[in-house]
């Protein structure tokens, strides 16, 4: 079947509000799906990629996996263009409040949206298998994988190459090109936010959701120690890659220079899905910091970022 390119509606961008007292801006983003050539039956899981700086939906590699891991792992492939990912490519371009790159929380909320339009659109052919809703991220991609997981609780697996636990650009910059890069995020989130903190957020959280996460034992950007920390949380399973197999792992830094068919391949033959055609969304996810508390609302189904005192 052909690939099916859909435009829908986002969370709006409440940065203005927030920062400048103005209205939220409505949004609208960039879907692109496949579904199995088979067509769509009760064991048909649901699967979203989630680049991270470098990579985008027009990277041949991931063009490749939507088509090909629909027909091989009987899923509905997804993938989209989320909030500012423009800027995370191999130029440097000019960020507004408008549209920038917050490497969090709206990032985050289209990747959910774009999960629970792709369930929807199987739903309305067939029961699926709501056990089988996995997302598959590298580094900065991985990380949103955590926090798609932490903000909705629908999905059942995360295949994770060498996310971080925290934003590192926020807190340094980024050299693209031999350019120095520094994102209008650092300014407006600022340094140290709870929300955004994997180890925060998890401490907070009954995780159901089965992870895996493989991890170079020589990443500079997060370090190996701090990531096998991770293992105390349920569900979490950390592997530490400490030689090259020059099949799926050609590094043992950060992204493992990993092939990235084959890495899916490694994690999907590890999994025994359980089956069950129950969606359950939450009411609600809160979180609450010293000062602040953030609240995910799923009253219509897509969630509602608010935040409190």
């Amino acid at each position: 079947m052909p690939e099916i390119t859909q435009i829908i509606k986002a969370h709006n961008n409440f940065y203005p509000t927030l920062i400048e007292g103005k209205e939220e801006i409505e949004r609208n983003i960039n879907i692109y799906m496949y579904e199995p050539d088979s067509g769509i039956n009760t064991d048909t899981g649901i699967l979203i990629f989630i680049a991270g700086f470098g990579g985008n939906t027009n990277s041949n590699v991931y063009k490749k996996m939507r088509k090909e891991f629909a027909n091989k792992y009987n899923l509905v492939t997804v993938q989209c263009d989320y909030f500012g990912w423009e800027f995370m490519q191999s130029e440097v371009l000019e960020e507004t409040i408008d549209n920038f790159c917050d490497m969090s929380l709206l990032q985050a909320m289209d990747n959910i949206y774009s999960t629970i339009y792709a369930i929807d659109y199987a739903l309305s052919k067939s029961e699926i298998n709501t056990k089988k809703i996995i997302a598959y991220g590298h580094s900065h991609g991985g990380y949103l994988c955590h926090l798609c997981n932490l903000y909705s609780n629908i999905f059942t697996h995360i295949c994770d190459n060498s996310s971080w636990l925290y934003p590192k650009y926020l807190l340094f910059e980024r050299n693209v090109n031999n350019t120095i890069s520094v994102y209008l995020a650092s300014e407006i989130l600022g340094r140290d936010i709870k929300f955004i903190d994997l180890e925060f957020l998890y401490n907070n959280f009954n995780n159901s959701c089965y992870i895996k996460s493989y991890h170079g034992i020589d990443d500079k950007l997060i370090s190996v120690d701090d990531k096998l920390a991770m293992n105390k949380y349920h569900n979490f399973n950390i592997e530490v890659i400490s030689k090259p197999d020059n099949n799926t792992f050609f590094s043992t830094e950060h992204s493992l220079d990993a092939n990235f068919l084959n890495l899916f391949h490694l994690f999907y033959r590890e999994i025994e899905f359980e089956k069950s055609n129950i969606l359950n969304l939450p009411n609600e996810i809160v979180y609450n910091s010293k000062d602040l508390s953030l609240k995910i609302d799923y009253l219509n189904i897509y969630p509602q970022i608010m935040f409190f005192k």
